[in-house]
């Protein structure tokens, strides 16, 4: 009989190529962006939410533009009520006036502060700002 024949010497499981073992390195995603410039954005430009534009928070981003904008907005119109309320006699409009750009100090205020914090924390790579907005992990 010949060997090739033989059912013995045949083996059942042809032989397939083995998965890889052990750890291997995995390549850097393409994808990934920097907690060093996601940071710095947030400290320089944080007031409107250029880091959160930069790392795909749209939402976020918008939120600190809606507030920047109407910050701004409220202290250019003060500016104006109180220089039309000038030659008034009551002194009403420069109250208005007053009001409006404390107001609007106020909101670019806490706007700037709240993107300051927000650069720090992607510096630090805490709390949501360890991912972008997909989940990738920022390098």
């Amino acid at each position: 009989m010949d060997e090739n024949n033989n059912p013995q010497t045949q083996s059942n499981n042809p032989q397939s190529p083995s998965p890889p073992q052990g750890n291997q390195p995995h390549p850097p995603m393409s994808g990934a962006k920097s907690s060093v410039t996601a940071g710095l954005l947030g400290i320089f430009l944080g007031g409107f939410g250029v880091h959160d534009f930069y790392l795909g928070y749209k939402s976020q981003g918008i939120i600190h533009v809606c507030i920047a904008g109407g910050g701004l907005m409220l202290f250019i119109l003060s500016g104006v009520v109180a220089f039309a309320s000038v030659g008034a006699s009551s002194g009403g409009g420069v109250l208005v006036g007053g009001a409006m750009s404390l107001i609007g100090m106020l909101a670019l205020s806490a706007n700037g502060i709240w993107g300051l914090v927000s650069g720090i924390m992607c510096l630090a790579k805490s709390g949501k700002y360890k991912t972008d907005a997909n989940g990738i992990p920022l390098t």
